[in-house]
């Protein structure tokens, strides 16, 4: 009875552990059902032999009662039903130990634990629950193997007689085989089990999302720390593979600004709109047709409502049951931020695609773009010097401000509106800023690239904002400091583009991405967050800008150690997430459809009925063999190389096997016992399997009289040890194995001397 409190009492301690890391349970109350357990094994170890009478159980129960209804309540409540079904279990757990009497006891303690622990199953994304699954079993493995033995002693053993029961015989070779077993098992059965439907949102391997890193909103005196932040943000199978041999051209857009209020970017008033239904849903007119790839993207949850996509992407596909809004400036989002892992596919044209929202001239940019809230006399006298006169203002003459011209600095910012509210175009030129200089807008690309190359040169990247602050941060930025981050240097040309009458607008999202060779697919951290622009011109339409200095920009990691473990730990956490939490009935439509592809496939060659081989039809040439004679013989040729080394390879370990088991002491006298009778038969030694332990000694002491000492030892340990239940101790086993060795050195030198005998003598 103590053994088996014992056991159940440590299946008990392990079947909750991971349900407070899931936010299922709550770490006060399983840390007082942890000392409630600590307190039975106590009691277990004193023998005590007082345990809860069914009168105390009933009290139990009725003063439960009570607190599950306001359990239930809270749980209806709150949408979280589970909550009071894993209180309700683990209270039945700790009364039943307490009161364990009879047989059916056990098993309801036992039904109880596996409940527990299927919601700890259920309610776990991380991979690491897979170490505890592995545990978890083969400690009930353990058990239940345990409990039948102990029952078959209860059965047999006189009464008190409990004390020392046995273990278990040959437990740790028995507990692993049954494990793998069971694993072995429960895969295949994981996979053919039929699926409800397929997910959207799935479990993320790789925790929680990050509070640092892109954002939805951007505040330049607000900087996140994301330089150094490994965390997954996105990944990325393409449909051709790796990209080039870097990543670092890789962009994805997830959000685009309109207006900028001297410190912030907000997106223009009630620019987002819904994108209809589908799901395949086309971003731009004429999608299929411009299709060259697809992509498939795994978006980790990042705290944004931001679906970041390539900017090559011309549609998006999505369960059709998915809102998708997009802005202003084409990029799309969720209608709130997922809080797991949003799997979406978007086909992919040959080059950057910038959607727009429809309108009536759809030769002019939209007139967001051309917004000049926060503009400062300061930039706009900049952007004069850099984009109209070809000068490079040095950094000196930014502080001190010679670099101004000598004519009136440009007035205030005055916003005379159209129709829509948006400031108002006359030829070309900003009709609100004063000073504005005539010029040709088919020299809009040289000025913008001026612009460009200016701000790349001129100043520096840095995320070192100590003592920085204030109402304006990009004049703060361009005159005072000369160094920012990338949403500085974006923010800053987006502003002095519009001084010049040039639409521009703000675009968040990631730049670059690492190849992971293990899988096949791109992997997007934090730490690629990244800003940029977009500028119209009329010859060339909407077109990509980076003013940030290339050792400002993100790009992938180099090549170290450190990389390759994060990178194998990645594909771990994804594969994870594809195939286990997010495995679903297309899924299994595409393992089936394999396994019937490949058996017709091994049908047609085992019967000669090729499709190849067919005649073609109305005359047509015949189709080429999908696989000459050659290929057939390379084939059989690697087939029987790979078959040679795996046997090799296979007798190899077999042979070392053989070699590291003999080198090892017998496990018990009952092993060392099995193991003297083979090799008593071997040495010509008439064996029988009626022969009881005693006469085998009398017999093969006659027959091997040097070996008789060692044969003795053996045979009186496994007596011993068989019949009397006194375990052997080390020094047991040393000597076991000492007479062992003893043994088999005899009989074989036996064996040996009567494989050859002498000649018999003559008579006289």
């Amino acid at each position: 009875a103590r053994a088996k409190r014992r056991l159940l009492g440590g299946l008990a301690q392990v079947a909750p552990l991971p349900l407070p890391f899931n936010q299922a349970f709550e770490w006060p109350l399983l840390f007082v059902y942890l000392l409630l357990l600590v307190a039975f094994l106590r009691k277990v170890e004193q023998g005590s032999d007082r345990w809860l009478s069914n009168r105390t159980l009933n009290l139990l129960g009725l003063a439960y009662f009570p607190l599950l209804i306001l359990d239930v309540w809270r749980g209806l409540a709150r949408s979280e039903m589970i909550d009071p079904l894993l209180h309700l279990l683990l209270f039945l757990v700790v009364v039943k130990l307490f009161s364990l009497r009879r047989e059916r006891d056990v098993w309801h303690v036992l039904i109880a634990l596996f409940f527990t622990f299927a919601a700890a199953m259920a309610t776990s994304s991380h991979l690491t629950i897979l170490l505890y699954l592995v545990v978890f079993v083969a400690m009930a493995i353990r058990a239940l193997g345990q409990l039948s033995h102990l029952r078959l002693l209860a059965a047999t053993r006189p009464d008190g007689e409990d004390d020392a029961p046995p273990a278990l015989p040959g437990t740790g070779a028995w507990l692993t085989a049954a494990t793998l077993i069971v694993l072995m098992i429960g895969a295949p059965l994981f996979a053919a089990m039929p699926r409800l439907r397929d997910p959207f949102l799935f479990g993320q391997g790789g925790g929680s999302g990050s509070t640092t890193g892109f954002s939805d909103s951007v505040d330049l005196n607000l900087t996140s720390a994301i330089r150094g932040n490994r965390q997954v943000a996105m990944r990325v199978q393409y449909e051709s593979g790796q990209r080039g041999d870097l990543g670092d051209d890789i962009r994805f857009k997830a959000a685009t600004y309109d207006r900028y209020d001297s410190r912030s970017w907000h997106r223009e008033g009630d620019s987002e709109h819904m994108i209809a239904a589908g799901r395949h849903r086309p971003l731009v007119p004429g999608a299929a047709e411009r299709a060259v790839e697809r992509a498939i993207l795994f978006l980790e949850p990042i705290g944004a409502r931001s679906l970041p996509l390539p900017v090559e992407t011309v549609a998006v596909r999505l369960p059709a049951s998915t809102t998708l809004w997009r802005d202003a400036g084409g990029a799309v989002s969720l209608p709130m931020a997922p809080a797991e892992t949003v799997r979406y596919e978007a086909v992919l044209g040959d080059r950057p695609v910038f959607i727009e929202r429809p309108r009536a001239d759809p030769s002019e940019p939209p007139p967001g773009a051309r917004d000049l809230g926060g503009l400062t006399p300061r930039m706009t006298e900049l952007a004069n010097a850099v984009m109209r006169d070809g000068a490079s203002p040095t950094r000196a003459s930014l502080v001190d401000g010679s670099f101004l011209r000598g004519q009136a600095a440009p007035a205030a910012v005055d916003e005379p509106a159209d129709g829509d509210g948006d400031a108002a175009i006359d030829g070309g030129t900003p009709a609100n800023v004063a000073g504005a200089v005539p010029r040709d807008r088919d020299d809009d690309s040289t000025r913008i690239d001026r612009l460009e190359r200016y701000l790349i040169s001129t100043f520096d990247y840095t995320l070192d904002f100590v003592g920085r602050g204030g109402s304006e941060p990009l004049d703060a930025f361009l005159f005072e400091h000369q160094s920012g981050h990338c949403e500085l240097f974006a923010s800053a040309m987006v502003l002095m583009l519009r001084s010049q009458d040039i639409p521009a607008r703000l675009v968040t999202g990631f730049l670059g991405a690492e190849w992971n060779p293990l899988e096949g697919y791109y992997i997007v951290r934090q730490d690629n967050a990244h800003a940029w622009v977009e500028a119209w011109t009329p010859d060339r339409g909407w077109q990509i800008y980076d003013p940030t200095p290339p050792d400002g920009r993100p790009g992938a990691a180099p090549a170290s150690a450190l990389r390759f473990f994060s990178q194998l730990w990645d594909y771990l956490i994804f594969r994870y997430d594809r195939y286990v939490l997010s495995y679903g009935t297309d899924d299994q439509a595409s393992i089936f459809q394999r396994l019937k592809t490949q058996i017709e496939e091994w049908w047609q060659r085992l019967t000669g009925d090729d499709e190849a081989a067919l005649p073609a039809p109305d005359g047509a040439a015949p189709a080429a063999s999908a696989e000459s004679s050659d290929d057939w013989a390379q084939r059989g040729r690697q087939l029987i190389a790979g078959g040679g080394s795996a046997l090799a390879l296979l007798l190899a370990l077999g042979v070392g096997f053989w070699f590291w088991r003999r080198r090892q002491p017998p496990r018990s006298a009952r092993d060392a016992y099995g193991h003297l009778r083979h090799l008593l038969g071997d040495a010509g030694f008439a064996d029988d399997d009626a022969l009881v332990p005693s006469q085998v000694r009398r017999r093969a002491s006659a027959r091997f009289p040097g070996a008789s000492a060692s044969i003795a030892t053996v045979i009186d340990l496994y007596l011993r040890e068989r019949f009397a239940e006194r375990p052997l101790d080390a020094r047991g086993r040393q000597r076991l194995a000492d007479a062992l060795t003893e043994a088999r050195a005899q009989l074989r030198q036996a064996g040996r001397t009567s494989s050859h005998p002498t000649a018999p003598a003559a008579s006289n």
